[in-house]
């Protein structure tokens, strides 16, 4: 997605998708303390980019290396933001692209940097899993500056009940239709909630064309959730089309079938 430098090491490919854990539509976004240099010569307007979910990224606990050290940058590890670092924040893009050669080159040699094999990655340099953890040991290792927010993100929490690894373990198990749809019922019943809700900036007419339902228009706040859930701009197998197809076929099954 990313047009940078190397697209052999940043890109995200469309493999991307099956990467969602869909269980993310749990983890709330948490702020970081983390700020930005501002005396830096050729950073002397820094805009303050989206931090990562630490909550999540530590629950997850690994993911591809061009998206690792976005995280160990407390950068947000998306493509977009990926691509305002390399234009607001040019002597930070020269860290990373240092950073990530680094762990491309130590990858499956140190002994923090192991191969962790996952069914989605990718084949080039830089689309390999690895664990976050690990990297925070060969930063450290490294001397990386700036690590703060990383180890702070990265802190052990409380393991998560039986019921809740039993949950998860049944869930990645699913065929990934069944997973996708069952993010997509989540997806809409908190845009159910976010309707129902009083206060709230959305309100139930603008789902509505004629009188009957906006599927395109619901279609689009679905994948706003999901991509908001995910921590990703863009998650491949929720685009909108998909969703109003699927929603439509819903539809029409609902009042043919029963």
């Amino acid at each position: 997605m990313p047009g940078v430098a190397s697209k052999n090491i940043d890109g995200p490919t469309k493999e991307e998708s099956a990467e969602q854990k869909q269980a993310a539509l749990a983890f709330p976004e948490h702020p970081s303390h983390a700020t930005e240099s501002s005396d830096t010569d050729g950073n002397t307007r820094p805009e303050v980019l989206p931090t990562p979910n630490w909550e999540m990224w530590k629950t997850r606990g690994a993911c591809r290396i061009w998206k690792a050290v976005l995280i160990s940058m407390a950068v947000k590890p998306t493509s977009t933001v990926l691509k305002r670092l390399k234009k607001e924040q040019p002597l930070r893009y020269t860290e990373y692209i240092r950073r990530r050669k680094d762990v491309v080159a130590q990858y499956g040699l140190h002994p923090e940097l192991q191969v962790a094999k996952h069914l989605n990655e990718g084949e080039k340099p830089g689309q390999q899993y690895i664990k976050l953890r690990g990297l925070l040991n060969f930063a450290k290792e490294y001397r990386w500056k700036d690590l703060d927010a990383f180890e702070q993100g990265m802190k052990l929490s409380a393991p998560p009940s039986a019921a809740a690894r039993t949950a998860h373990a049944l869930f990645d198990a699913l065929p990934q239709g069944q997973r996708h749809a069952l993010v997509r019922t989540g997806a809409l019943l908190q845009l159910l909630e976010d309707v129902l809700k009083k206060g709230t900036e959305l309100h139930a007419a603008s789902l509505l064309h004629g009188g009957k339902l906006n599927i395109s228009q619901v279609a689009s706040r679905v994948e706003k959730i999901i991509g908001n859930a995910s921590d990703q701009d863009k998650v491949e197998n929720f685009e909108k089309e998909a969703n109003r197809k699927q929603f439509g076929e819903a539809q029409q099954a609902l009042r043919s079938h029963l």
